[in-house]
């Protein structure tokens, strides 16, 4: 967690991300709900003690939707990697041809409760976080990315 907060969360810019312990989180996190519940289906129900205590380098991270879009620019300005690097993550030309690579990126998950999509092309990234079971965020995310790629 010390690794990825150091190499990942701070070089990126990512001020709000972070594996918080459940009994610590700061007042901006929101708490996730989730139909996923020893309560019966469908009853909506908090996911806090569905997760462990803290995240670790494995899962269980906090973003913001502006963290992801840090990331998504740390990655293409080749902050977090080389050029050769960048290229592999991207799928695309080792060759750095500007200040920004320009190839393609989507990103998603989740668990009880949260899910994340981030997508983008290099010109545009679309994030969306979601405090509910997945595949809320997923399905919004993908229905942008959709009506600017027609």
């Amino acid at each position: 967690e010390d690794y990825i907060a150091q190499r990942v969360f701070k070089p990126a810019g990512m001020t709000g991300a972070g594996f918080f312990e459940s009994d610590r989180f700061p007042a901006n996190v929101a708490i996730g709900y989730t139909r996923q519940s020893p309560q019966g289906a469908g009853t909506l129900v908090s996911n806090e003690e569905m997760h462990g205590v803290a995240g670790s380098g494995a899962g269980g991270a906090y973003a913001t939707a502006a963290d992801l879009l840090a990331f998504d620019n740390a990655v293409r300005e080749r902050r977090l990697a080389d050029a050769k690097m960048t290229a592999w993550i991207l799928g695309g030309d080792a060759t750095p041809a500007g200040p920004r690579a320009m190839h393609g990126i989507g990103i998603a998950g989740g668990a009880p409760g949260c899910n994340a999509n981030m997508e983008s092309d290099g010109r545009w990234t679309v994030v969306v976080v979601g405090n509910l079971d997945p595949p809320n965020a997923m399905r919004v995310g993908g229905a942008i990315n959709r009506a600017l790629t027609r």
